[in-house]
């Protein structure tokens, strides 16, 4: 007998997507803070390359994503996050390139409900169209996260965190 459900054509069986982790510290709004890992596609959905944090953070088609903590798996909220702080020894030279004119410094303040605070650094805006390359272009993306660079680390800060940006 037959069955009414066999086209004969032979399905893939392993459909996983090749992923890369990247250790991370969380810190939410109310304050609580984890450590782990997220890990991140080997080609990015929105651009040419491998996937970064930034982008897996600013997709807006998912509201939660995965992180991986000592004590097991959990799915986090985007909007819940207030800031994710990660190494990046690498970038250091993207940033302080001689020729790259498009780095501002800058100290965005946290507001005092999301935890307070303040971060120092730089921040990068030649990805934004020729004509949109200010500071106050970036922080007006439709993006939840701004990406930071400061001393071999990056931030990425919730815009809805932040109350101002100096511009140093």
């Amino acid at each position: 007998m037959h069955d009414k459900f066999d086209t004969g054509v032979t399905m893939p069986v392993n459909l996983i997507v090749s992923k890369h982790a990247i250790s991370a510290t969380v810190t939410l709004f109310g304050g609580a803070v984890n450590t782990g890992q997220f890990f991140l596609a080997s080609a990015s959905p929105m651009r040419g390359g491998m996937e970064t944090l930034l982008d897996l953070l600013n997709d807006v088609s998912r509201s939660f994503v995965p992180f991986k903590t000592p004590n097991g798996m959990v799915f986090l909220n985007r909007e819940a996050i207030r800031s994710v702080d990660f190494e990046a020894p690498n970038i250091k030279d993207i940033f302080f390139r001689p020729d790259n004119e498009f780095i501002y410094a800058v100290k965005v303040y946290v507001r005092s409900d999301a935890g307070g605070g303040s971060y120092q650094g730089v921040c990068f805006t030649g990805d934004l169209s020729p004509e949109h390359r200010r500071p106050l272009d970036l922080l007006n993306t439709n993006d939840l996260f701004l990406l930071l660079f400061s001393e071999d680390k990056l931030a990425l800060i919730n815009k809805k965190a932040i109350s101002h940006i100096e511009i140093e």
